[in-house]
C-alpha cells in the first residue's frame, strides 16, 4: 500500500475474486502499522464475473448493510492483484434527509482540503459487486507533514460510509496513530453543523490500536 495522489478513474472497479489475502494479514499488515511512502502499486484489471460474496473471517458480512464494513489495500506479501483488509470503516450516514454532498460541505466548511496525498484503497460495492475507490476523501492539509486527520468517504445504496483516522506525521514512517480519535472528530465536526450523533452500529470490525469494532451513526 503506498502513498500517492490517485490519478487513476476513481469508478475502476474490482471484484471481489481478488480479495485472497486473509484478514488476519491484512489487519496486521494494512492496518495502524504499515503506511509507508513509496512507489504504487499496478492496478488489476477488473474481473467481469464476480463470485458470490464471501464472509469475512472477522466484522460482519459486507452483504449484510448497505454501508462498507472495511477498505481493502494491495496485499503486498500475496499476488500483486490481491487485496487485504486495512482499516475499519468507523462512521456511517443514513441519508434519509441529506445528500452525499450535504455530508462533505461539513468538512468543506470546516476548511479540509479534498486535495490531497493518499493512499488508493477500495470498499465493497455489495449492490454492483465491486470494490471502488472513495467517492470523496478529505484532510486537514494535502500532505499531513506533522500529521493530520483524514478520512475516506464511498457513497452506497443511499448511505455513506467513512473511514477516519489520525495520520502521523510522514516521516520518519507514517502510520495512523488512531481511529477513535478520528471518528470522535467527525462527531464533532457533525455535532458543531447541527446534525445528530450519538447512535452506534455494530459492525464488529475492532482493530488495532484503538477501534472498538462500533461505527458512528450520524443524521441530519
Amino acid at each position: 500500500m503506498t502513498e500517492r495522489l490517485d490519478s487513476d478513474p476513481r469508478e475502476t472497479p474490482l471484484s471481489r475474486r481478488q480479495l485472497l489475502g486473509a484478514v488476519g494479514v491484512g489487519v496486521a499488515g494494512g492496518g495502524a502499522g504499515s503506511l509507508w511512502l513509496g512507489e504504487p502499486p499496478e492496478s488489476p484489471g477488473e474481473d467481469p464475473s464476480p463470485p458470490e460474496v464471501t464472509d469475512l473471517e472477522s466484522g460482519v458480512s459486507e452483504s449484510a448493510h448497505p454501508y462498507a464494513v472495511w477498505q481493502y489495500h494491495y496485499d503486498r506479501d500475496a499476488e500483486s492483484d490481491s487485496l487485504s483488509v486495512a482499516s475499519p470503516i468507523n462512521v456511517v450516514f443514513p441519508l434519509d434527509d441529506a445528500r452525499f454532498e450535504d455530508v462533505t460541505a461539513v468538512f468543506e466548511n470546516a476548511r479540509w482540503t479534498d486535495s490531497l496525498l493518499e493512499y488508493t484503497l477500495w470498499a465493497w460495492d455489495r449492490e454492483n459487486e465491486r470494490y471502488r475507490r472513495p467517492h470523496w476523501s478529505a484532510a486537514e492539509t494535502f500532505f499531513g507533514l506533522g500529521g493530520r486527520l483524514h478520512v475516506r468517504a464511498w457513497h452506497f445504496e443511499g448511505t455513506v460510509s467513512i473511514q477516519a483516522h489520525v495520520d502521523s506525521a510522514v516521516v520518519p514512517r507514517h502510520v495512523v496513530t488512531s481511529y477513535a480519535d478520528g471518528r470522535a472528530a467527525v462527531e464533532t465536526l457533525f455535532e458543531d453543523a447541527g446534525w445528530t450523533t450519538g447512535e452506534t452500529l455494530d459492525l464488529e470490525n475492532d482493530t488495532p490500536p484503538d477501534h472498538d469494532g462500533n461505527a458512528s451513526v450520524i443524521r441530519r
